[in-house]
């Protein structure tokens, strides 16, 4: 049986190769933040869908990433249940964010990957978590261009048909 889950965000994000201005809540440092993970899906996902997220940069100097301790009203340690935590995973597979490796901000996402953040007890499986966040990413390529031709007529001509013609043209 699966427990009522609230949903705060099922939906797809795309995201643009690059970083992102975060400030962690606990120091107040800025950092900037790769787009293309975890981290960056949460961040597109929650200004989509209104939400607030914290997180905290204590393993930032030893891991290279932020740990998420809040979303929305789910926090981490909220009383009365000390043991209440976010986790994540990566096409159903539950991600260890005490890793370099695999940490929120540090894992990279591929194209089409489905991350679920979920809010529960320590060691809860997503099935039976309180609260999730579903994002089903998209990653655009910044290598994508229009060329518009202006004359006897004005034609805009996509990458993809551009690379076809010349395909043709080599073949």
């Amino acid at each position: 049986h699966i427990r009522d889950q609230t949903v705060l965000f099922d939906d797809d994000v795309t995201l643009l190769p690059g970083t992102f201005d975060f400030t962690a809540y606990n120091s107040g440092t800025s950092y900037q933040i790769n787009t293309t993970t975890p981290h960056g899906a949460l961040d597109a996902a929650s200004k989509i869908a209104g939400f607030t997220y914290n997180a905290t940069d204590k393993k930032w100097s030893t891991l290279g990433t932020m740990l998420l301790d809040d979303v929305g009203d789910y926090r981490y340690n909220s009383s009365p249940d000390p043991d209440l935590v976010w986790a994540y995973a990566v096409n159903g597979v539950v991600k260890n964010d005490f890793s370099s490796a695999e940490g929120i901000s540090s894992y990279q996402l591929q194209n089409n990957d489905r991350v679920e953040f979920f809010y529960g007890d320590k060691g809860d499986t997503l099935e039976n978590a309180t609260a999730v966040v579903r994002i089903r990413v998209h990653i655009s390529s910044m290598d994508t261009w229009t060329l518009t031709l202006i004359g006897a007529q004005t034609t805009p001509i996509s990458k993809q048909y551009f690379e076809e013609a010349v395909d043709c043209i080599h073949s």
